[in-house]
């Protein structure tokens, strides 16, 4: 109890981040730069072929799609901070 008599809710745990492969960023780069925006069929075929799920190739695409400027784009790599893909300028 505290001091105003509410009860403590514990806090929900967020879940770990996961840290991508440089062969995973290289992979889901390459696509991105020829195909901006992936079909359901294509995200889980990548997601599959690289051991990521779904989401987690949408949120990588997501970003990358709003990473500024085309030439920053081409000469990134991604990284995982706080649960989103962004993209590290060279």
């Amino acid at each position: 109890m505290t001091i105003f008599g509410q009860r403590q809710t514990p806090k929900k745990r967020r879940k770990s981040r996961t840290a991508f492969t440089n062969h995973q960023i290289y992979e889901l780069e390459k696509r991105f730069l020829y195909q901006k925006y992936l079909s359901p069929a294509d995200r889980d075929q990548i997601a599959q072929q690289l051991g990521l799920t779904n989401a987690q190739v949408i949120t990588c695409a997501v970003a990358w799609r709003s990473a500024p400027g085309e030439a920053g784009r081409r000469s990134s790599l991604f990284y995982e901070v706080s649960g989103q893909c962004q993209t590290q300028l060279r």
